[in-house]
């Protein structure tokens, strides 16, 4: 049960926070709970994931876009959300699968209904996670060793965005001296 109850975690953690990556675990949860568990257990995690990162959008999104934009690209930005429909979401989000998560989040800045945003993740989601499922049941690889890959791209993901974070804070310091 433990085992379950994380798995479900990690891929709920995967999705709402869009560095962290459970692929590697995904591949092999066929080869640890079996093929319908596998894909009961990660579209649950997918969806739920997906809320999170919707509800934060929503409650926060526009806050912070209007902090860190100038006026003129968020007002354009809310016309761009105001144009976003059920299936534009849906279709989006299936198409661009790499980056589900982050089109999670800016699906809580259109006007969709949390109900809505519900039904396009499960049908946008259905696709990869049958694909993702049966390509991993059809390699049989180990559980450990995937869990450990998707620590490994963790630390990874999130030294590279300190990297980028850290050089992003450099420039906008050079800048200032600059028109001093």
């Amino acid at each position: 049960m433990f085992e379950v109850v994380s798995y479900i975690f990690v891929v709920i953690l995967s999705t709402a926070i869009p560095p962290f990556v459970a692929v590697p675990l995904e591949l092999a949860a066929p080869s640890k709970f079996g093929l319908p568990l596998a894909f009961i257990y990660t579209l649950f995690g997918n969806i739920i994931g997906a809320v999170i990162g919707f509800l934060i959008a929503r409650k926060y999104g526009w806050v912070v876009i209007e902090r860190l934009f100038h006026e003129h690209h968020v007002a354009k930005a809310k016309k761009i959300a105001e144009k976003y429909t059920f299936w534009k979401i849906t279709w989006t989000r299936m198409l661009l699968v790499s980056l589900f998560d982050v089109l999670s989040w800016a699906a809580g800045l259109t006007a969709i209904s949390l109900p809505m945003f519900m039904v396009s993740t499960l049908i946008s989601n259905i696709p990869i996670v049958v694909i993702i499922l049966l390509f991993g049941n059809s390699i049989n690889i180990s559980y450990a060793l995937m869990g450990w890959m998707s620590v490994g791209i963790l630390i990874v993901s999130i030294y590279l965005v300190y990297m980028s974070l850290k050089s992003k804070s450099k420039a906008e310091a050079s800048v200032a001296k600059k028109k001093l």
